[in-house]
């Protein structure tokens, strides 16, 4: 089973990648930490990608969700863990950013939305092993409230899929030469978007 850099883990006989099913395992304060704070900066660093690469105005919005939410998400964990560094991206995720870098349109969209959807499945196992079986108590109560999230995100990511192979996948504007393409973080959507991440942070802060 491929395990994440920096996660205490001898690497000896496993690869990194760009995610792990945590089910049924052990796993440290540290490992936990570490962890969560790769896959939240591979989402981040994935969705910026996608912002500019993808074709379908539903995967860009997806896009700018994730890194509010992720950004959001990484300074709670800071604080459920203080002092402790964020890990940094492993060799698997930074190579998969490559890649997502140098695709384009349809071609984008299929990779973008198979990596979104291996990393929350290996977050829901993440946060749903540490919730029941943690040590650390900030951290298991801070794993225990994103559990909702985390399942929604996954099962907008799944949904996304049906985006990407749809009959109506193409383009979503026209370009002209020199027209600049739409940017969601900066257009008028996007301040019902920060509505909405923030609503929806704050109804999950408030559970447990």
């Amino acid at each position: 089973m491929p395990v994440l850099a920096g996660c205490g883990v001898s690497h000896e006989t496993k690869e990194a990648s760009i995610s792990e099913d945590f089910s049924g395992q052990a796993v440290s304060p540290a490992q936990f930490v570490d962890a969560a704070s790769q896959l939240y900066e591979y989402q981040v660093s994935a969705a910026r990608l996608a912002i500019t690469n993808s074709i379908q105005t539903k995967v860009e919005y997806y896009a700018y969700y994730r890194v509010k939410e992720a950004e959001r998400l990484k300074g709670l964990l800071g604080e459920a863990a203080p002092g402790k560094a964020a890990a940094p991206l492993n060799a698997a995720q930074i190579k998969s950013l490559t890649e997502l870098g140098r695709l384009f349109d349809f071609f984008f969209d299929e990779k973008y939305v198979r990596s979104q959807i291996a990393v929350q499945k290996s977050l829901l196992t993440l946060m749903d092993n540490y919730s029941r079986q943690g040590d650390d108590p900030a951290l298991k109560a801070f794993a225990a409230r994103n559990l909702p999230i985390v399942r929604g995100n996954l099962l907008a990511a799944q949904g996304l899929m049906s985006v990407v192979h749809g009959p109506e996948t193409k383009p979503h504007y026209e370009f002209r030469p020199g027209q600049k393409r739409p940017d969601p973080l900066k257009d008028h959507n996007a301040g019902l978007l920060d509505a909405q991440v923030s609503a929806e942070g704050a109804k999950n802060d408030n559970v447990g």
